[in-house]
């Protein structure tokens, strides 16, 4: 193969390989922006639209199956756990929405059982 066209062929792979990662950063990009959307959503009592959005997009897009089968279990998760999921009912009713409490009453009290069978006490 001659020089110039060794040469045709490098600029032609790097221009491809380029423009497939623009592809995949743009892609990126989009799905970070709908995520810190979806987000917004939940956290604001619109889960319906988020249960919509998701049915949406695994119904009429084109991502790879790995994708699809991801935001299936994302959809399905939200559609049953729809009630446990109000944010914005519980934050006006005063409710902590985080886990942190829960998590630490749990590590408090394993530390608690952990300390009392070093002496046996049941």
């Amino acid at each position: 193969m001659s020089p110039a066209r060794l040469r045709a062929l490098w600029l032609t792979t790097d221009w491809y390989f380029e423009e497939k990662a623009a592809q995949i950063y743009l892609g990126f990009l989009c799905a970070r922006q709908w995520f810190k959307l979806i987000r917004h959503q939940l956290r604001h009592g619109e889960s319906e639209q988020v249960i919509a959005q998701l049915a949406h997009a695994i119904k009429f897009s084109q991502f790879p199956q790995s994708v699809l089968n991801t935001m299936s279990n994302v959809h399905d998760y939200l559609h049953t756990h729809n009630e446990h999921i109000k944010y914005e009912q519980f934050k006006q009713l005063g409710l902590p929405l985080g886990s942190g409490m829960v998590e630490s009453a749990c590590k408090w009290l394993i530390q608690q059982r952990l300390y009392w069978s070093r002496y046996e006490v049941e």
